[in-house]
């Protein structure tokens, strides 16, 4: 399964299939006081010029913004703090693994903007993240995510911890190019 980003941004888009169907929108309103991520499903209805469909959007999650470490999601009516719904895999590592509702084990690697199955030994690859394209060497693209089919019943918590986890690579990528060039 592939869902096609409508823009750039990971936190301000409509999540597109292969048809152009949109089955989810990414708000971030970045209030002063209201740092928060809502990913919504998108339930069919007539057609919206907002880019996706009027009606019944359904929140599906909610990521509240305070810090690298206390972030807090809220999925299935609870609220969930970071380093134990997702903590690190190592000390120092940027990696992060969770455990879904369907009982299964994952991790994300950032660099590689990759998730991740190792419960069965496999260690397979269940979602990637494929950066936007500019065109200058074939056709320019938008992001987009890359979902093994396996992974489509908890498909709203791993696009959960896929914005948590890229905004926060974008984040490292932006200090280290702002520091490379002090």
């Amino acid at each position: 399964m592939e869902l096609r980003f409508t823009r750039n941004s990971i936190l301000n888009t409509v999540l597109r299939d292969t048809n152009g169907t949109p089955l989810y929108r990414i708000e971030s309103p970045w209030k002063v006081r209201n740092r928060k991520t809502t990913i919504s499903r998108i339930l069919p209805g007539p057609y919206s010029p907002r880019g996706g469909q009027d009606g019944d959007d359904r929140v599906v999650a909610e990521i509240l913004w305070q810090g690298v470490g206390q972030s807090v999601f809220i999925f299935g009516g609870q609220e969930r703090k970071l380093r134990e719904y997702m903590p690190r895999t190592g000390m120092l590592s940027t990696r992060r693994a969770f455990v879904a509702s369907n009982g299964r084990s994952y991790k994300w690697v950032p660099s590689l903007s990759s998730c991740w199955s190792n419960e069965d030994g496999s260690d397979r690859r269940l979602a990637m993240f494929h950066r936007r394209t500019l065109g200058i060497i074939g056709k320019a693209t938008n992001p987009w995510l890359e979902i093994a089919e396996e992974v489509v019943p908890v498909l709203d918590e791993v696009l959960m911890t896929f914005v948590w986890i890229e905004r926060r690579r974008e984040q490292r990528e932006r200090q280290a190019q702002a520091g490379a060039g002090a």
